[in-house]
């Protein structure tokens, strides 16, 4: 198992492409680049103001179909030169600590008590997300923003947007009402053939569609399937039949622009056992890749073909509520009988073909016990003599979720629990406690992943693909005919 070591010098950078920049007598906030893709980093510097000055840089952003408000704030000191540089001044205090050049964005939090619990999850890739940065005077907390009498409320000395796309320019995005899957396809721009992944979430439901568009942006077609809570789809994740997701598949590579004889799937969390098995049961699916995943069946009624399979439900006993019941931390015994490699509902991964291949991910403060299901994968192909088929990463201080780079996370989440959960616990939902409280630590293993995960399925997809292989010495073959 590979444990990450994170690299905090160079590790967060980006090309500039547009920079913004907003002055205010002699006061100047820019931000660079203005405009790019979510998984690129920005620099946020302040000129022109008074050497040794205290001042607040401060974010916002609404996110989602309600627009909720998410806010973050860093208190800097002005060096000699009367500047601040996000990229390489130490904050000292407000939302972080420490030199943390994507701060402003990694630590974004709910606004307000209200939605306190809220994700930070942008679902339509279409649509271009606006943040605000705004400079004051001293050293503010967050509260001052929002004090009930709107005149006492500080007044910004400069301001800035940036905007932060899923989508990279001539990116296509295709929605898919195809007998019954349901999703959304996105193709890189240009011809292809391109690899092909299939991207799927956890026990969120609907569609969600930034992991698949940053995926099209950096050159590989992605097919965001909806397998829940969506349109006409089931309700709620408990029967999954893999037929539904091997339609999909063969969708996904019918498309003219995508290599055709092999796939790849991307996972998180509930998701990721039925990825496992269809990387274990279909021939076209080659590269695995689960996020904070199950190992095993667990709340679904699985099938395929002859197969089935029936997941244990959550035991209530070891959901423990605090706070008025609004939290519930879950205990290690309620995944510690089932986390071990011969654990009768274990995905059987060591069924799938010679040249399929798995890579798993996970948190050493997942507060859901799964960073131990990468040795549960891990082992049970080794006794099977397979354990070349797995590679597993396990970050520290990341917990159960792990979302695109620069997209800020929480460590508690509201879950809405499925009807027959519900009712044994006498609710409809709560904040689960998964894990999450060292936000530099989580924004660089967000960029690490990242390239793996990417690296990983062009591998595979691409590179191990014999049609792929063949297409490229055909067109080889053709340029020299022609010259």
């Amino acid at each position: 198992m590979l444990k990450f070591r994170p690299l905090l010098s160079g590790a967060l950078r980006a090309s500039v492409r547009t920079s913004c920049a907003t002055h205010t007598s002699d006061v100047s906030l820019k931000v660079s680049p203005k405009t790019c893709l979510y998984d690129e980093a920005s620099n946020i510097t302040v000129k022109g103001l008074e050497p040794g000055a205290p001042i607040t840089l401060k974010s916002s952003i609404n996110v989602g179909p309600k627009q909720r408000e998410f806010v973050s704030h860093a208190h800097y000191v002005v060096d000699g030169k009367g500047e601040v540089n996000t990229s390489q001044d130490f904050s000292v205090g407000g939302s972080y600590e420490g030199v943390f050049p994507m701060g402003l964005l990694s630590t974004l939090r709910p606004a307000l008590e209200a939605y306190k619990f809220a994700r930070y999850l942008k679902v339509d890739a279409f649509t271009p997300d606006i943040v605000n940065v705004s400079l004051y005077k001293d050293h503010l907390p967050i509260e001052a923003h929002f004090a009930e009498n709107k005149s006492s409320r500080p007044e910004a000395i400069a301001s800035c947007e940036m905007e932060r796309l899923a989508m990279a320019p001539g990116v296509r995005r295709i929605p898919v009402r195809h007998g019954r899957i349901r999703g959304t396809l996105f193709l890189p721009s240009g011809p292809g053939p391109f690899p092909g992944v299939i991207d799927t979430y956890g026990g969120l439901g609907g569609l969600v569609e930034i992991r698949a568009a940053l995926l099209a942006s950096r050159g590989i077609a992605a097919f965001a399937l909806a397998l829940f809570k969506f349109e006409d789809l089931p309700k709620s994740f408990w029967r999954i039949e893999l037929e539904y997701i091997e339609e999909a598949v063969e969708y996904l590579l019918n498309q003219p622009s995508v290599i055709p004889d092999r796939c790849g799937f991307v996972s998180v969390s509930q998701s990721a056992p039925s990825a496992l098995a269809c990387g274990a049961w279909m021939d076209k699916v080659k590269a695995v890749v689960t996020i904070g995943g199950f190992p095993f069946f667990f709340e679904c009624h699985l099938t395929y073909k002859d197969r089935e399979y029936f997941g244990e439900r959550y035991d209530p006993r070891h959901m423990h509520f605090k706070k008025g019941r609004d939290k519930v931390f879950l205990d290690e015994g309620l995944f510690a009988s089932k986390l071990h490699s011969e654990y009768p509902l274990t995905v059987p991964i060591e069924e799938a073909d010679d040249d399929t291949y798995f890579l798993s991910i996970g948190g050493d403060k997942d507060a859901l016990g799964l960073n131990r299901g990468l040795e549960v994968l891990q082992k049970r192909l080794a006794t099977r003599g397979r354990s070349d088929k797995i590679r597993t990463i396990l970050y520290p201080g990341v917990g159960h979720l792990l979302e695109v780079p620069y997209v800020a996370h929480t460590d508690f989440l509201w879950q809405d629990f499925s009807p027959v959960m519900a009712k044994r616990i006498g609710r409809k939902g709560a904040a689960l406690y998964y894990g999450c409280d060292q936000p530099q630590l989580y924004s660089l293993a967000q960029v690490h992943h990242w390239s793996e995960i990417r690296n990983f399925i062009s591998y595979h997809i691409q590179d191990q693909s014999p049609w792929y292989q063949n297409y490229i010495h055909e067109q080889r073959a053709y340029s020299l005919n022609t010259l």
